[in-house]
């Protein structure tokens, strides 16, 4: 099983409503995003939204105007529609967007995951999508390897006054990791009241049990000069079983091709299951057979490579071994949050302003026991000396080696706690005139302590063996008599050990981690510096300086290389950054023939990183309205990435990355299995080699400080319709496109491999990363750290539409569509090699081979909503196109696999609200239909859990009451 890869240094709805029918005269609005299962309507009295003469801020500028369109994308999702939907954190509202990825981390991800929750927009990875809050950064989580991410559960979804979505870089705005998008989190800034709400969910199955509670207080004082609001938040998420899922257990691990059996779950069997060379005795016989033996009833029987049955009351003690039957399939969870902000009007020009956030968070993972294969840190496989007298009693008098599923130690859990900080301290005001200024300091610090229960100390391990490592040196009575607590540890049969041997093995890891981050930040803006003919000049002016550092300190045993996990050490590092920028607004006709308005937007950043030097980002964007009807946009971007803190400075650390051994699959390699053959055979490997590994292989995975930053460059080109005859209809149609050239990624370990046994007599520079082969001929340890991989490209097509339709009386009809349509993703994954085409794919490339991620050609999100008066009703259909399987660059096909492609998959969701004066009440189904998710060849789940509902029909309820 994957072992979780931790950090280690790895306005309201009814504003909305308002926002459409003034779109005919402000022009072209961002689009507001339908929530599945969310009402668009809600028949809500229209707020008052920004009107024409307001000044707003849009995310994507630093510029204050009275025109609200924007040159690019963004979406947006309000307070109201977040009220009313089955969202319980940001990321529940987000991740069912077309435009969020799915090569992320979800909170609930069990295996492979850490309890983080972090986004990514159009599967261009978390650490190309920047997170703000108030247009500012806020700081990383500190998780581990693979992590490097602003977590959305530190940030209170109470607060939240809306959601803005930019679907374009903005790296010349907000800094150069802005390379896909912005999600920028609005909080409340002016609340006076109390308000209290109540959450519930639940599955048809009666499991992944939900429930939150949060409060939000605020008041204005000093005649409405001030204001003042505290929050607070309380949710807890129950865990689900794989084994209570029958499609997710138990786990396929092979496919085979058609027309023969799946391979199902691991050849690491409870019972253990050695081998060695000796004949004889039937015992010794059993063991020197190709595919090892077992020990059954204290009878050693040949092992069955094939699965015989379901664990539990009747484990399938002789054959392969079903680890998702003690697995999560969805994660324990549960976080307190505590928030505040204020800000206090001193005269026009000085406003002070101030923030903090808290929060506390604890997740729990399951795997099952422990696959032991011996100490990976050195090449020795699990020995069972000559002279075990545990191995006696059965009749061998020879050293074995193999291997066994630890499920007499209990499954693995890693219980991770995390505390988050973060304060700001600003002022703004005007200076003079038209001049205007805002500058702030904000301090953000996050530790992560990471328990690891049912781990096993690898010395020990040997020491209750009586095994010094060496296979040729015979049981030592001594290296266990010597240790204290040392009781001989039987390895033959299921719960064979004893108790006491195994207390002994058996220990709690317990690793560290921190993040800490300082900004200080200032922009000066004036909406109107110069009057050209046309309107006046707009500049923005600022300097950002910013200091990130984190570190992590693994669990002494582990850093000792006497764990049977990967040898890990001390490690951490950081930058700071200082940073200029500016930008200039500039009209350029308006109120003509074919003109009703013409604007540029130039902008450009400066900085210069203490790690390798300065680097220029710069975007230029044009906005075009022939007329009120219709408006059309286009930018042009460049952005220069750091690598960040855990692609460079990330520790080491094992993980069991999505895989299969080439010299267990050699057939499959068509006409180059014969150098496959040879290359096994250079290796050592015996003919009919079988991989015990279940689909997945070892691997070192972590950071590497000889990185480089990467390029790209991002262009959009669109048109907003407004029509004056089609009232309160909109809708946005964008083509992007994005190309990075440098790109900072890991190579999956199936490609490293491949690569090195189809080359012609191991030549091929993977072969130093594919890893050695222990005394039973598995692969010990592959290592797949972060690369400059080369040049990664996407364009698509991304569709906004929404219609409000005002019937009889209080009747009224909405309907809104969301939809991504990916042209191209094609990625190399060596500077200068071939291009691989991941359109349409459920690939493990970029997920760097931990887990399948989509890219559909089609996502979309259509909702109808009827509103009478305080009811509402609505229906969501989520829809996801087909996907043809790839694994390390290479897409299946029906003549080589059973399983090669995933069909599409709809999702139905109905919400219904009812608002009664103070009290507003929410009832809604998630996954009306309850849909199966499509099978995916994970080696996991059976599916791909960051693509797929995987918990079926899932009930909710929510009561907000207002004070």
């Amino acid at each position: 099983m994957t072992r979780p890869r931790y950090f280690t240094l790895r306005a309201g709805l009814t504003g909305s409503i308002a926002a459409l029918a003034l779109a005919p005269v402000l022009g072209s609005a961002p689009a507001f995003a339908q929530i599945a299962g969310t009402p668009f309507a809600a028949g809500a009295t229209p707020q008052t939204g920004p009107t024409p003469t307001e000044n707003v801020e849009v995310t994507g500028s630093r510029l204050r105007t009275s025109n609200v369109t924007s040159e690019a994308p963004i979406t947006v999702v309000t307070a109201k529609q977040i009220e009313q939907s089955s969202s319980q954190t940001i990321e529940d509202v987000l991740k069912k967007l077309p435009s969020i990825g799915t090569d992320g981390n979800f909170a609930t991800t069990n295996n492979g995951g850490n309890g983080s929750s972090c986004l990514d927009l159009l599967n261009l990875g978390i650490n190309r999508t920047l997170v703000l809050v108030d247009g500012r950064r806020f700081v990383h989580s500190a998780y581990g390897t693979g992590n490097d991410c602003v977590d959305l559960d530190t940030i209170p979804i109470q607060m939240v006054d809306r959601i803005e979505v930019l679907k374009d870089g903005a790296s010349t705005i907000y800094g150069a990791d802005a390379v896909a998008g912005v999600i920028n989190i609005i909080t409340k800034k002016n609340f006076a009241g109390t308000q209290i709400n109540l959450g519930g969910n639940i599955t048809a199955s009666g499991d992944d049990k939900q429930g939150d509670i949060s409060g939000l207080t605020g008041f204005d004082f000093a005649q409405g000069r001030g204001n003042f609001e505290v929050s607070g938040h309380y949710l807890q998420r129950q865990p689900v079983l794989q084994k209570d899922r029958d499609w997710s257990d138990p786990v396929v691990s092979a496919d085979n091709g058609p027309g023969n059996p799946y391979t199902i779950g691991s050849g690491f069997p409870v019972n253990g299951r050695y081998f060695g060379s000796a004949t004889g005795t039937p015992a010794e016989n059993a063991f020197a057979s190709g595919g090892g033996g077992t020990v059954v009833n204290g009878q050693v029987v040949p092992f069955v490579n094939s699965y015989l049955g379901a664990n539990g009351s009747t484990p399938n003690i002789n054959g392969r071994y079903d680890y998702g039957h003690d697995t999560y399939l969805s994660n324990y969870e549960s976080q307190a949050n505590l928030a505040a902000e204020t800000h206090f009007d001193v005269n026009d020009h000085f406003t002070a302003y101030a923030s903090a956030f808290y929060t506390h968070k604890n997740t729990e993972t399951q795997l099952s026991g422990q696959p032991v294969t011996g100490n990976p840190n050195t090449p020795t496989s699990l020995i069972i000396p000559q002279g075990n007298p545990f191995a006696e009693a059965l009749g061998v008098d020879e050293a074995l080696s193999g291997y066994r599923r630890s499920t007499d130690l209990g499954a693995r859990q890693y219980n991770t706690g995390t505390d988050t900080y973060q304060a700001t301290v600003g002022a703004r005001g005007n200076i003079t005139g038209n001049w205007n200024y805002d500058g702030y300091f904000t301090y953000g610090y996050s530790n992560t302590t990471i328990h690891e229960t049912n781990q096993i100390n690898a010395t020990r391990l040997a020491n209750s063996l009586g095994s010094d490592g060496n296979p040729a040196d015979p049981f030592n009575a001594s290296l266990c008599n010597a240790a204290e607590g040392c009781a001989l540890f039987n390895p033959f049969g299921a719960n064979a050990a004893s108790a006491a041997a195994v207390n002994y093995v058996r220990y709690t890891a317990s690793s560290n981690a921190y993040y800490q981050f300082r900004d200080y930040g200032g922009t000066i803006t004036n909406n109107k510096l110069l009057q050209l003919p046309y309107g006046p000049l707009g500049l923005a002016v600022g300097f950002e300086y910013r200091q990130e550092n984190g570190a992590y300190h693994p669990d002494p045993f582990v850093e000792a290389g006497q764990s049977t996990a990967a040898q890990e050490f001390p490690t951490g590092g950081g930058f700071d950054v200082g940073e200029v920028f500016g930008e200039l607004n500039i009209p350029i006709l308006k109120n003509l023939v074919m003109a009703k308005d013409l604007s540029a937007d130039v902008s450009g950043r400066w900085s210069d990183y203490n790690t390798f030097g300065g680097v220029q980002n710069f975007k230029a964007g044009l906005n075009w309205s022939p007329s009120r009807d219709i408006r059309f946009r286009a930018n042009l971007g460049t952005s220069v990435r750091q690598p960040a803190i855990s692609e460079a400075f990330g520790g080491s650390t094992l993980s069991f990355e999505q895989g299969n051994d080439p010299c267990g699959q050699i057939s499959s390699y068509g006409a180059l299995a014969g150098t496959v053959a040879a290359n096994c055979a250079r290796k050592g490997v015996p003919v009919g080699f079988q991989q015990a590994g279940s689909g997945q292989i070892a691997t070192l995975v972590g950071g590497n400080p000889q990185l480089t930053p990467e390029s790209s460059r991002t262009y959009t080109i669109g048109t907003v319709l407004t029509p004056r005859f089609l009232k309160n209809f909109s809708a946005e149609i964008d083509y992007y496109h994005t190309s990075i050239n440098n790109s900072i990624g890991e190579v999956p370990v199936q490609y490293v491999e491949d690569q090195c046994y189809t080359s012609v007599n191991l030549s091929s520079p993977f072969c130093a990363s594919a890893g050695t082969r222990n005394a039973s001929s598995q692969i010990s340890l592959a290592s797949a750290p972060e690369q400059n991989l080369g040049v990664t490209r996407t364009n698509g097509i991304d569709f906004d539409m929404s219609y409000l339709i005002k019937l009889r009386g209080h009747n009224t009809l909405s309907f809104t569509n969301e939809l991504v349509d990916t042209i191209g993703y094609t990625e190399q994954l060596v500077n200068g090699g071939q291009f691989y085409n991941l359109k349409g794919t459920l690939n493990t490339v970029l997920g760097g081979g931990l887990y399948p991620v989509g890219v559909p050609v089609i996502r979309d999100n259509f909702t109808g909503t009827y509103a009478h008066g305080p009811f509402s009703f609505s229906w969501t259909v989520r829809y996801i196109d087909g996907m043809t399987y790839n694994e390390g660059g290479a897409n299946f096909s029906p003549d080589a696999e059973r399983f090669y492609k995933t069909n599409e998959v709809f999702y139905h969701d109905i919400v219904a609200t009812y608002n009664f004066k103070k009290i507003g009440l929410v009832a809604g189904i998630d996954n009306l239909f309850d849909r199966t998710p499509p099978f995916a060849l994970d080696a996991s789940t059976n599916t791909a859990p960051t693509v797929y509902d995987v918990l079926g029909r899932f009930f909710y309820a929510r009561m907000q009451v207002k004070f």
